[in-house]
């Protein structure tokens, strides 16, 4: 059965994310609604700090997000793709080919070319997941990925990464066991997105690495334009 399930998600599952594309009247009405009481747009973005197309994400979401009313919410995973996949490995490398491809798109290159477990990385998620969501906990996200794929950084390095986080967010980075990267992990399959990044945005799902500039015009659509 867990076979079965794993071929519907892997056939249906992008399909689907594809087809909820598209801003309808009652999203931007509530969109509206937000901006007349002061708020803020939300993107919510499921990523992993091992996974270089989620830094591609990250730092280009940054980009395409600055000036705008919007705020980025970051909720890293470890565990993610199809439980028991042989290509697991495969995937890996081939993600940092792909990664490597697309942040140069955006004129970022990229100087890490090996795959890096889930486990290296899983302080940094798990630092990032104590904490409420906030912009600085999210500009610590964003910098450490650029450190690790861009400027080549060791992400074993916990040392380095705790210093980078005095300085962006401040003080000692929590410790681990809050139990928030289990229920991230579960909150993106409840919700239909099973690989890192997917970024949601007013129930929408895109493949973030790959669908940037359709966040950015899906946010002017609903009229969040840069320095409105």
């Amino acid at each position: 059965m867990a076979g079965i399930r794993d071929t519907l998600t892997r056939k249906t599952g992008p399909k689907l994310i594809i087809a909820s594309a598209g801003v309808k009247a009652p999203q931007r009405m509530a969109a509206a609604r937000l901006r007349k009481t002061g708020g803020r747009e939300r993107v919510e973005l499921f990523c992993a700090l091992d996974d270089p197309l989620s830094a591609v994400a990250l730092i280009g979401l940054a980009e395409r997000l600055q000036d705008r009313r919007v705020e980025l919410v970051v909720l890293p995973v470890v565990s993610r793709g199809m439980e028991g996949d042989p290509a697991i490995e495969w995937k890996r490398k081939f993600s940092v080919i792909d990664a490597t491809r697309l942040a140069a798109r955006d004129g970022i290159r990229f100087t890490r070319d090996a795959i890096i477990q889930p486990s290296t990385t899983k302080y940094l998620a798990e630092w990032i997941s104590a904490r409420e969501p906030a912009t600085a906990v999210t500009n610590f996200a964003i910098e450490a990925s650029r450190q690790i794929w861009v400027d080549g950084v060791d992400p074993a390095d916990e040392g380095h990464f705790a210093e980078l986080w005095d300085r962006i967010v401040g003080g000692t980075p929590p410790g681990p066991g809050t139990g928030r990267i289990a229920l991230n992990q579960s909150l993106m399959r409840k919700r239909g997105p099973y690989d890192t990044p997917a970024a949601c945005l007013r129930g929408q799902w895109f493949f973030a690495h790959e669908r940037l500039d359709r966040i950015a015009q899906t946010l002017d659509e609903l009229g969040w334009k840069v320095g409105a």
